[in-house]
């Protein structure tokens, strides 16, 4: 028998020695992923043949089984990572993130737990500790405070994914709501509806957590539709009320479209002006309209992507930043009741 026939056979690990590249990298090239250059990929696949490397089948069958939906882990346990305040979360959107996990873990015949790492992160390290002394490799990090010092966190011991974007982590993989797009959404959607004039309002501290995608979207809508009659008002703090009513009859408003908070700081307008939220709540669907972000969704790509790494045994943070992104819906409410009586008497 020789060498090439022994039981021995090369592992990813041993392919990434040689390569002199992450066991990330080599797994990527494998799978022809184009989140590495194309020579790394062509000479880690070179590689690969010339030493006879196979894939280990029970790894395959276990990703065809998550293709085929069927259950394929005995409960291995997914750390669900908070760093709010306190322990308890309230707040609807992270609840309905942790919902979808929990019920997609499920599915895949996981279980997610829920861990507290201390107000914006600050137990990381510790709480590290504990999920590696219980065996615990995949950890989904919840919508973190913003902004958030530096965590100290082993990532390389860790399969990990967060539900929002991190400011101290850039390589962290996250699930992600496209708000450039859904903005041109609803600006569309709004015109449809016949606004004439409509305002957009945000808050500058969140929409640069978001990379600016709320005004992205703005500013692309405008420039590919030529619409000039959306107007933009940048706010770093709640608007007072007389400044944006005045806005709203300079600019002859229709209609608005804000962030969730400061829809619900502009209720003085609900009988003058229709308005749309940017992030409209499960409970508040037939009240409000706007953008459905569907929340559940998040927790459920979580999941997906997670257990993809799992499987694969991809830990670590990439060495190129990879997102999964979300597209919400536009939902209609009794928000833009001002709205569709005015569409009514134009026509």
């Amino acid at each position: 028998m020789t060498e090439k026939d022994s039981s021995h056979h090369i592992s990813i690990r041993d392919l990434a020695k040689i390569a002199g590249v992450s066991r990330t990298t080599v797994s990527l090239a494998l799978r022809g992923s184009h989140e590495i250059g194309a020579g790394t990929r062509e000479r880690i696949v070179a590689l690969a043949r010339q030493h006879d490397y196979r894939s280990h089948p029970a790894v395959n069958a276990l990703m065809q089984q998550v293709g085929r939906k069927r259950r394929v882990h005995d409960e291995e346990i997914i750390a669900f990572i908070r760093t709010g305040q306190t322990p308890e979360e309230t707040a609807p959107g992270p609840l309905e993130i942790l919902e979808g996990a929990a019920q997609e873990a499920h599915r895949l015949g996981f279980r997610v737990e829920v861990f507290w790492a201390g107000y914006c992160g600050q137990h990381s390290e510790r709480l590290a500790r504990v999920l590696f002394q219980r065996g615990i490799r995949g950890v989904i990090w919840g919508p973190m405070p913003y902004p958030h010092p530096p965590l100290r966190f082993p990532w390389h011991q860790f399969v990990p994914i967060a539900c929002t974007p991190s400011t101290e982590v850039p390589n962290l993989p996250a699930v992600l709501i496209n708000h450039s797009k859904g903005m041109a959404l609803a600006l569309e959607e709004l015109r449809r509806m016949g606004a004439g004039n409509t305002g957009v309002v945000l808050n500058y501290d969140m929409d640069h957590r978001q990379d600016f995608g709320w005004l992205l979207g703005t500013d692309l809508y405008r420039h590919r539709t030529g619409q000039e009659n959306v107007h933009s008002l940048i706010l770093k703090d709640n608007p007072d009320e007389k400044r944006l009513r005045r806005w709203i009859r300079q600019k002859g408003l229709d209609a608005l479209i804000m962030m969730h908070d400061l829809y619900h700081a502009t209720r003085y307008l609900e009988n003058d002006i229709a308005r749309a939220s940017l992030d409209v709540a499960r409970a508040e669907l037939g009240k409000v309209g706007g953008l459905y972000q569907n929340m559940r969704l998040i927790g459920e790509h979580a999941v997906r992507s997670l257990a993809s790494r799992l499987y694969s045994d991809i830990p670590g943070l990439p060495e190129q930043a990879f997102h999964m992104v979300v597209q919400a819906s536009f939902v209609q409410g009794e928000s833009l009741r001002n709205l569709e009586k005015a569409a009514g008497r134009k026509a």
